[in-house]
């Protein structure tokens, strides 16, 4: 795009932890039997890396990118004015052009953690991974467990939910709240397109969702590609000149409320 955006979340994606568990006898790695704890629990991660979550493009995204089109090159600026026909590609595309977008389509789910056996020569009795599930507005937690189970498809794969929230209910783009804080975007950043997205991580934000009607995500900090990649990762840092402007953000939004 031409110009900087400034992102508002107006929701964010549940997250869910499950815990996939095999089972088996153990015993010595010298006579292994088929089908073992680690197989039959690398087969299930195999499964579900191979059947994605179905697509779908939120009316959220698709104003974000309503509202990005005047400030991208001729043919995607056709293609973002009409998205309410092209809606359908646009979302197959999306799935396809990287990480990032293909979130923003669907329920995804990473694998974390494994856990095996202690010993180099010991079979496991049991094996286990954690997969961090971050689900779509407009699905469940309780839809993606049975999904899960589908796609796995093996009843000796047992399925622990640790810890699990909806995704969040949407916050209007417009209205009182949504103008002071676009008023307050605008003061700092003049040249940001400002846009509601959702958002793919988890915050705080969603405990007060069930006390306010308008729940708002906005790190006011300029991140290009290469910052937003530092994001957990070794040396994750801000510039001294984004951290002064993410300061006067928050010197305009007191002063403002």
């Amino acid at each position: 795009m031409s110009r900087p955006a400034a992102v508002v979340g107006v929701a964010e994606k549940g997250i869910l932890d499950v815990e996939l568990l095999t089972r088996d006898p153990g015993g010595h790695a010298s006579t292994p039997p088929r089908m073992g704890a680690t197989a039959r629990l690398a087969r299930a991660i195999t499964r579900i890396e191979r059947s994605p979550f179905p697509q779908s493009l939120p009316e959220v995204t698709a104003e974000m990118l309503r509202r990005f089109g005047p400030h991208t090159p001729p043919p995607l600026r056709a293609v973002f004015a009409n998205v309410a026909l092209l809606r359908a590609p646009i979302t197959w595309l999306f799935g396809r052009l990287g990480s990032e977008t293909n979130a923003m389509t669907r329920t995804t789910v990473a694998i974390t953690t494994l856990e095996g056996s202690s010993g180099a020569n010991v079979l496991a009795a049991t094996a286990k991974a954690n997969a961090n599930i971050r689900v779509a507005v407009g699905e469940t937690v309780e839809g993606t467990m049975a999904r899960l189970r589908k796609i796995i498809r093996d009843p000796k794969v047992e399925l622990r939910v640790v810890e699990g929230n909806d995704p969040s209910p949407v916050s209007p783009s417009s209205g009182a709240q949504w103008d002071l804080l676009a008023d307050c975007i605008g003061q700092v950043f003049p040249e940001a397109i400002i846009t509601p997205y959702i958002m793919m991580g988890g915050t705080d934000s969603r405990r007060f969702t069930g006390i306010c009607g308008a729940v708002y995500r906005f790190a006011p900090f300029f991140m290009d590609v290469r910052a937003r990649g530092s994001i957990h990762a070794a040396d994750e840092r801000i510039g001294l000149e984004t951290l002064e402007q993410g300061v006067r953000f928050y010197e305009t939004l007191m002063r403002e409320l």
